[in-house]
């Protein structure tokens, strides 16, 4: 058996990236790998003498290959082989045990290659696998009788399909213009068929790794992270992003993303308050309104409460005007809010 080796081809879509364990030895010394990449961008053995493995796949969530392609290379010395192979899938049997015969294209005249049947794989188990990010592992066997068995095994990390309709690229707080919180969301969109396993976010544009910290990706939820906070401000921030491609090898992409935010955190003030209409002056009035002058000189004013009695932050939000209906009895509070989500200050209406 020593001169024929078992090699097994995945589907398009399997993608090597470094850091698998180690090999179990066997008596034979056969050498066994996978072939794929659709053009045969990889190539990966194991060999029984090796305790080096090599790399692991990397496959994204979309990953959805119906069959897997079982290849033999060998001395030419048999005509053809029956062998029975055998897939698991995070431990699960993803393929029928079905023996198939494998004709050599050219016996007996040096080496050859001659390609196996494609066999089909459980969509539901390859489903499952792939349903959720994080690192599995895939198994395979090719029992070929007297010409020898050879199994393995190979870690493989799911990686997670890009989130719908969002263009590869950075939003802080999915695209609004201000904040008034240095902690963010920041929303994340990347190519799919890249393999991007991590993102690496800074406030630096150099990346300077005291401003810099590094993720994985994990889905489509938002990365929380903090904008560089220098006290009351009304100053645009800028976040720069750039992603690992998990495959063999690994590497950050040189595209770097961006996207900028104000930050403001000045509240907003009420510069006067002032009732008017019928009885206005009164604490109870036929009907009353009340003229708002208010001022914030980065996210304007957006919104206002007008508040009975006392203040009450559970009253209802309004669109700011400048003149506002008032409560027809009592004391008259009112505040506003500026685009970035600041309040001001509770003032009085007289």
């Amino acid at each position: 058996m020593r001169g024929i080796s078992i090699i097994a081809a995945a589907a398009v879509s399997c993608v090597l990236v470094s850091g698998a364990g180690p090999a179990r030895a066997s008596e034979d010394c056969l050498v066994t790998g996978v072939f794929g990449g659709g053009m045969a961008n990889f190539f990966e053995t194991y060999s029984s003498c090796n305790s080096d493995l090599g790399p692991a796949w990397v496959l994204e969530q979309s990953w959805a290959r119906p069959s897997f392609e079982w290849q033999v290379f060998g001395s030419g010395e048999r005509p053809e082989l029956t062998c029975v192979p055998e897939v698991r899938l995070a431990g699960v049997m993803a393929s029928p045990r079905e023996s198939f015969t494998y004709k050599v294209s050219s016996p007996g005249s040096g080496s050859f290659m001659t390609y196996g049947m494609r066999q089909p794989l459980d969509e539901s188990v390859v489903a499952a696998m792939t349903a959720t990010p994080g690192k599995k592992e895939a198994s395979f066997k090719l029992d070929c009788g007297t010409a020898g068995l050879v199994s393995w095994s190979t870690p493989v990390v799911v990686v997670p399909s890009p989130p719908v309709d969002r263009e590869p690229g950075v939003s802080i707080e999915d695209g609004a213009d201000y904040t008034n919180s240095k902690r963010v969301k920041l929303f994340l969109g990347w190519e799919s068929g890249n393999h991007y396993d991590r993102v690496k976010v800074s406030n630096d544009g150099g990346f300077a790794p005291s401003r810099t910290r590094e993720f994985e990706l994990t889905g489509s939820e938002p990365v929380t992270w903090d904008l560089v906070d220098l006290g009351n401000e009304r100053l645009p921030k800028t976040v720069y992003i750039k992603y690992r491609v998990g495959s063999y090898p690994q590497r950050w992409d040189r595209q770097i993303y961006t996207d900028d935010i104000i930050l403001d955190t000045v509240k907003p003030q009420v510069v006067s308050a002032s009732l008017s209409g019928i009885g206005a002056a009164s604490l109870s009035a036929a009907s009353r309104n009340v003229r708002v002058r208010a001022k914030d000189n980065r996210s304007g004013i957006a919104s206002i409460q007008v508040s009975q009695g006392r203040p009450n932050k559970k009253a209802k939000v309004l669109k700011y005007r400048k003149v506002v209906r008032a409560p027809k009895t009592g004391l008259v509070f009112l505040r506003v809010r500026d685009g970035a989500g600041n309040w001001s200050r509770w003032h009085s209406a007289s």
